[in-house]
């Protein structure tokens, strides 16, 4: 940088940030690609840092839909772009059985973007490895009824609910066998006279 230049142009403008945060984006999705998890979550992170807290006033609009259809939401490409790293992210950390950090990004993702089909498939097995799989049922039957079609939504649910059952059985097996246990109880009488 030459010393006779202003100090405003030095500092980076908002298409800049997005350019860098575009291209840490893509060599966080060929990390991914290669199964390099660890590589792709960092180069995703440093895709956030560029993206997080940006003024996007004068940035290109898109125009969609938000949950009620009268009011109409702005998303601007920056939104887009931290909506794919956050489900990428969830992505990376179900790979990796990190199901509470998965579900952290599929909720973010949920959070700013309800018909989101990714972000909400990615909660339900996020849930489902932490355990809750009613909710993730819940979830997955909602994903079904608006797309019976998809074979992924259907497999899911189908091995959702047979993980269900089967945790069912062996839970009632357990408390049926507590309850068929006769009780070692010791009179206090008897155990004086032995």
């Amino acid at each position: 940088m030459d010393a006779s230049e202003p100090l405003s142009n030095a500092l980076p403008t908002v298409e800049d940030k997005i350019e860098v945060a575009r291209g840490k984006k893509q060599v966080a999705d060929a990390a991914f690609r290669s199964g390099n998890l660890q590589d792709a979550l960092r180069s995703y992170h440093e895709a956030l840092m560029y993206l997080q807290g940006l003024d996007k006033k004068g940035l290109p609009t898109i125009v969609g839909q938000s949950s009620s259809d009268e009011e109409k939401k702005t998303i601007t490409e920056v939104d887009i772009i931290i909506e794919t790293v956050h489900l990428n992210m969830a992505a990376c950390h179900l790979k990796t059985d990190n199901f509470k950090r998965a579900l952290y990004y599929a909720d973010k993702v949920v959070a700013k973007n309800p018909e989101s089909t990714k972000g909400q498939f990615r909660k339900a097995k996020a849930l489902t490895g932490l355990g809750y799989t009613e909710k993730a049922i819940v979830i997955l039957e909602s994903l079904v009824a608006k797309d019976p079609d998809d074979s992924t939504f259907v497999n899911e649910l189908s091995s959702v609910r047979q993980r269900e059952k089967e945790a069912d059985a062996k839970s009632y097996k357990k408390f049926r066998g507590f309850l068929g246990k006769k009780p070692d109880i010791v009179k206090a009488d008897d155990a004086s006279t032995s």
